[in-house]
């Protein structure tokens, strides 16, 4: 194992102790609605483009959804339109089971990045 990743795993056993031991005092809704939150928002500013967002009418909803490359559930997509990644997931769902999707440009020219952005996007509460 090279040094970066035995320094990874290390760091993962320490952030995962941590979680446990802040699960027992019954602090995780504070960390979650805190630490969490505001690190993970932070992060979420840099990369999506906020003034790109676009809630897809039905009659484009289909052509956005061919473009996407990867899933992340059934409701998270990472599409590339016009050689630019976007984050394309569902905005609401509508008592019927309709779904409403959006998306959304990413500041990134990085897959790796952009598979960051949506999966942190993703762990956010529920937007639906």
């Amino acid at each position: 194992m090279d040094r970066n990743t035995e320094q990874t795993v290390d760091k993962f056993k320490k952030i995962e102790m941590g979680l446990k031991c802040i699960r027992d005092l019954n602090l995780l809704d504070d960390f979650f609605d805190e630490t969490w939150k505001e690190g993970t928002e932070r992060f979420l500013d840099k990369y999506e483009d906020k003034k790109s967002f676009y809630d897809l009418p039905l009659e484009e909803t289909d052509k956005v959804l061919d473009k996407v490359t990867e899933w992340f559930g059934d409701d998270y997509g990472l599409a590339v339109i016009d050689g630019e990644f976007w984050m394309v997931a569902v905005g609401s769902v509508e008592e019927g089971g309709n779904k409403w999707w959006f998306k959304m440009r990413l500041k990134t020219n990085d897959i790796e990045t952009a598979r960051k952005v949506i999966l942190l996007d993703k762990c956010r509460p529920r937007r639906y």
